[in-house]
């Protein structure tokens, strides 16, 4: 069992718009699966996708080189800050997604729609995980 919402609208600094215009606060459209109001939910994934602009740039692209490998000095292991947790946060196992960046505009094709919400959607329909 798990949680995705594919979102497709308008964006401002931390909100989306309704269809009356109206901003609508990202954490708001989250809370309803928060732990205490779905405890069903607890400890599943819930992934948002949200395809809006949020600005009006454009993003500079940039050229990278696929064969810089990433070394790792010596050994080591994970281990965590404040020793065994006993409990979850409310916001845990949430993804939010965004099809750009902060101050960009995010693009669709006319007839294809978003390459965006296209592969997200095609994740969840073949049971891919990234």
């Amino acid at each position: 069992l798990w949680l995705v919402v594919c979102l497709l609208s308008h964006r401002g600094k931390g909100c989306v718009f309704g269809t009356d215009g109206v901003r609508v606060p990202i954490c708001s459209l989250k809370r309803p699966f928060f732990r205490e109001q779905c405890p069903t939910l607890a400890g599943k994934p819930k992934q948002f996708f949200i395809q809006a602009c949020k600005g009006t740039s454009y993003q500079v692209e940039t050229v990278i080189n696929s064969s810089v490998q990433r070394e790792v000095q010596g050994e080591g292991h994970n281990e965590a800050d404040g020793g065994t947790i006993e409990s979850i946060p409310a916001e845990a196992d949430f993804l939010v997604g965004m099809a750009t960046v902060d101050d960009c505009r995010s693009f669709r094709h006319t007839r294809e729609g978003t390459i965006y919400i296209h592969y997200a959607n095609s994740w969840g329909r073949e049971g891919r995980s990234c």
